[in-house]
């Protein structure tokens, strides 16, 4: 089983990858990677991929006190320490 590498966050890096992974299959080994619609669906997935990460990384961020920056996150994630009091 091939696995694509999303380790780095670099669009082209992610796009080498998923060209890597689907070049190993079979049901696509002859198609041409460089092709207009072909081309369009791996930008679009590069994209998404990419895109999504970011997502996830900011999401995670908000869900610390040290790291969130939003005001209504911090306020939100301040409350239970408040209630102690």
């Amino acid at each position: 089983m091939t696995t694509v590498n999303l380790s780095d966050l670099d669009y082209d890096q992610i796009r080498a990858s998923l060209v890597d992974y689907l070049k190993k299959q079979d049901t696509v080994k002859d198609l041409n990677f460089e092709g207009s619609a072909v081309n369009f669906l791996l930008d679009l997935l590069t994209y998404n991929t990419l895109y999504y990460a970011h997502f996830a990384n900011m999401i995670a961020g908000e869900a610390f006190l040290d790291s969130a920056q939003l005001e209504k996150t911090i306020i939100s994630l301040e409350k239970p320490y408040r209630d102690w009091e």
